[in-house]
């Protein structure tokens, strides 16, 4: 009765002899009987028989399940009827980017889910911690063709067993399936698009991206040396849109004053699908490889460096939204930037919101929220002597801020709106069109 997704193929495949199977594969719609390899329960590889149905035509049945439904479906059922509703959620709302991929030797245009914003990653993830492991018990491309690698002979002569086929893992499976649905759904869209040039070779670049975008084939080849370089400009361009449970991304947290301390802006790492979960750029930059431990979990630097490369760079982009964080780029290890009344709310007002479009994490304390701002106004004073000057025409006693509650360590700041993944972007080098 287990339903997977064949992301090769691009199709579902379910397969199995019951009453119950049968009644699943109505649940698919139209199918087609087929055969595939899938992992059985002995853990081998197998071609099994089976019922196949198309991408679009499977996705559009099992997003139609009622919750009444997968109650009663098989488990691996239930839980491609759920990814089918958020890959159409995210298509839904344009979470949808553009990439260039390597494949094949070549490089392919795509369209593939923006993960971006915390809630879309955090779904994700949640969704693959509760796949049944016969919902992706498809093998991976190392498996071959389901003839399990021999690991040589025993000493006395008997052949050993054969290794266990590489299964897709369910993370992986569902992220292929999610940018296999937002590619073809956004081709399908494709109606506006200029026709084929006479002499595609000689057309410039972003021609030649359009139409790899909505049409057939999907290859896009870069052309001399000026496009060599492109396709790793461009992933680096749109990376940050992309999201990944995996891939810390740089957090700046808004401290409010402390005693003779000012306003502080702190670095961090957060996790985009559990925003709780913070790294401090002290502990970055005590880190070793290209992996960073934290809380019992295991994260990719997302760059081609380590963690402190990547650190590193997202500083260096962020200065260009917020200047004050440049003051402190010159340092070996930074780990804050002080700032001034005024600096701290120019952060709130401008800053914070381009930091968070950008795909930063921003977070900031709940007395430096809405009414709470009046604080920071207050705090605007010029200091003469020591002591904060009153504004004309203010009583004394107003002069005095108000201190802040004392930092409960158990108590998290306030976040502010998560970052939305852009609808639509520019190359690099690109001007946005009317």
């Amino acid at each position: 009765m287990p339903l997977v997704f064949l992301p090769d193929d691009l199709r579902f495949f379910l397969w199995g002899d019951t009453d119950q199977d049968r009644l699943a594969a109505r649940a698919l719609g139209a199918t087609t009987p087929a055969e595939a390899l899938v992992v059985t329960k002995t853990g081998r590889a197998a071609r099994k028989p089976g019922e196949a149905a198309p991408l679009l035509g499977g996705l559009a049945a099992l997003a139609r399940m009622a919750q009444g439904d997968l109650e009663h479906a098989p488990p691996s059922v239930a839980a491609w009827s759920l990814a089918s509703k958020l890959a159409l959620d995210l298509v839904v709302r344009e979470r949808v980017v553009p990439r260039i991929a390597r494949a094949g030797g070549g490089t392919e245009a795509r369209w593939v889910v923006s993960l971006a914003a915390p809630e879309d990653a955090a779904r994700l993830a949640a969704l693959a911690r509760a796949m049944p492991a016969a919902a992706h018990a498809v093998p991976a491309a190392s498996a071959g063709d389901g003839r399990a690698a021999s690991t040589g002979k025993t000493s006395d002569g008997r052949a050993r067993a054969p290794r266990a086929p590489e299964v897709w893992s369910a993370g992986a499976l569902l992220r292929a399936f999610l940018d296999a649905v937002a590619d073809a759904l956004a081709r399908g869209s494709a109606t506006n698009h200029p026709g084929p040039p006479q002499r595609p070779a000689r057309a410039p670049w972003e021609h030649r991206l359009l139409l790899a975008l909505t049409g057939s084939p999907r290859t896009f080849a870069a052309e001399g040396l000026a496009e060599r370089g492109l396709v790793a400009d461009l992933d680096a361009w749109i990376r940050p849109a992309l999201g990944a449970c995996d891939v810390l991304r740089a957090c700046f947290r808004l401290e409010p004053p402390e005693g003779d301390r000012g306003f502080v802006l702190r670095f961090l790492l957060q996790a985009p699908d559990d925003p709780s979960l913070l790294v401090p750029a002290a502990d970055v930059w005590k880190a070793r490889g290209r992996a960073l431990k934290a809380l019992g979990r295991t994260f990719s630097s997302g760059a081609l460096g380590g963690p402190e490369e990547a650190l590193l760079g997202a500083l260096g982009t962020a200065a260009r939204l917020f200047a004050p964080i440049g003051r402190v780029l010159g340092e070996a290890t930074p780990e804050h930037v002080d700032l001034a009344p005024a600096e701290a709310w120019a952060f709130l007002e401008q800053a914070a919101p381009a930091l968070r479009e950008a795909g930063f994490g921003v977070i900031v304390p709940g007395e430096l929220l809405a009414s709470g701002r009046r604080l920071l106004r207050l705090r605007q004073r010029v200091v003469d002597g020591g002591r904060a000057a009153a504004g004309a025409g203010e009583r004394d006693d107003r002069d005095q801020p108000e201190q802040p509650e004392p930092h409960d360590p158990e108590k998290p700041h306030e976040p502010l709106e998560e970052p939305q993944a852009p609808h639509a972007a520019h190359p690099p080098g690109e001007e946005a069109t009317k």
